[in-house]
């Protein structure tokens, strides 16, 4: 999830107040751990790119190798464009609004469900 232990609280509390279970990792490789232990109840990741030990992109790009299907949306307070790697990812913007956070994991979870039970892609639209 994020590194900093007060932006991880706020959205675990945010997450958990939308009716969300939230299982956190303070880093990448920690992250990936978490998810190889508790993958069949993780619906989605919500990974920070800058994290210490490993990062966000590196960890995605682990867990992806052994669960392709994985919704994932990465945040960063730096630009997208930063990072190699991402371009094709879902990504949202720290500091960003709670609304657009929720309204962006609701629409990455509709997408894979939809994907699921259709066998089509919605990949025109990567982060629904």
């Amino acid at each position: 999830m994020d590194d900093e232990e007060p932006v991880s609280f706020f959205l675990k509390r945010l997450l958990v107040l939308e009716g969300f279970s939230v299982v956190t990792a303070s880093n990448g490789q920690e992250a990936i751990e978490t998810y190889k232990a508790s993958q069949e109840d993780i619906d989605l990741i919500l990974m920070d790119i800058v994290m210490p030990v490993m990062d966000g992109v590196e960890a995605v790009a682990e867990i992806k190798r052994f669960d392709p299907s994985v919704p994932v949306l990465l945040m960063s307070a730096y630009d997208k464009d930063t990072f190699e790697g991402v371009s094709q990812m879902c990504f949202i913007r720290k500091p960003m609004k709670p609304q657009d956070l929720i309204s962006t994991i609701n629409g990455l979870l509709a997408k894979n469900i939809y994907e699921a039970n259709s066998q089509q892609s919605l990949a025109a639209f990567p982060c629904m």
